[in-house]
């Protein structure tokens, strides 16, 4: 991936191993030496331990889960080289100033990219992992029932695509019905907003009232029992 993304002039942000071996920029070759010019230099302290550092911190405000927030940030440009080789990266160490989180440890194959905007995309990856995370638990990602590998190809967009229309559905439609708005619980007491689940819950009763109420009479004890059945159906349909 790092390759890749050297070739086609991109950038990858992601996490980095706490204890990973991390190398200085191989130093400058004096004039008339002989021999092969050294491939790195010399080996600096894991992540992890760079962290224990006193001073090399510094403070910036970003923008991360929809909040405003201060994070201190220690960064340095060297080499990973078991991954990008002779390719300089850009390691930091984001510490969330009250100790609420544990330290993050990331990494950035271009050394130019500002740490402000490194861990913006760092943490903008969460809504891509939630994404991801449900099309395997609910989209049938992980199941597919077919041995042709187009058949294995195409279940992975089909899970996608899915899973943004019926987000665009509930945005668009979904979210005007009263019945539709999210609820709290004994364990969500503050919930304020619908989960993938809760937008799929409300398209299926939508479906479902459409498709049986515009065609059957229902009244009296069936009306009630039509009630408890269809919360079934949207709930584990």
């Amino acid at each position: 991936m790092v390759q890749a993304a050297a070739e086609t002039g991109t950038n990858l942000v992601s996490r980095i191993r706490s204890d990973a071996a991390i190398y200085d920029l191989p130093p400058k070759r004096k004039r008339f030496k002989r021999g092969r010019r050294a491939k790195r230099g010399q080996r600096l302290p894991t992540p992890q331990r760079m962290a224990r550092r006193q001073k090399g911190w510094r403070t910036v405000e970003v923008t991360i889960y929809g909040q405003r927030v201060k994070r201190r940030v220690l960064s340095v440009v060297c080499l990973w080289y078991h991954v990008s080789k002779d390719r300089p990266v850009k390691v930091l160490i984001v510490r969330d100033p009250s100790g609420q989180q544990t330290d993050d440890y990331v990494v950035c194959t271009d050394p130019a990219v500002d740490e402000v905007q490194i861990i913006e995309r760092f943490a903008a990856r969460w809504s891509i992992e939630e994404v991801i995370q449900q099309a395997k638990q609910i989209g049938g990602l992980e199941k597919v029932q077919g041995w042709c590998p187009r058949t294995v190809v195409r279940q992975a967009p089909m899970a996608m695509i899915v899973a943004t229309l019926v987000t665009a559905w509930y945005v668009q439609h979904g979210v005007r019905a009263r019945w539709a708005q999210p609820r709290g619980s004994d364990w969500t007491p503050h919930k304020d907003h619908p989960s993938y689940l809760d937008m799929l819950a409300t398209l299926r009763k939508a479906l479902w009232t459409d498709r049986i109420n515009g065609n059957s009479t229902l009244s009296g004890r069936v009306h009630e029992l039509w009630k408890t059945l269809q919360f079934t159906l949207c709930a584990a349909a």
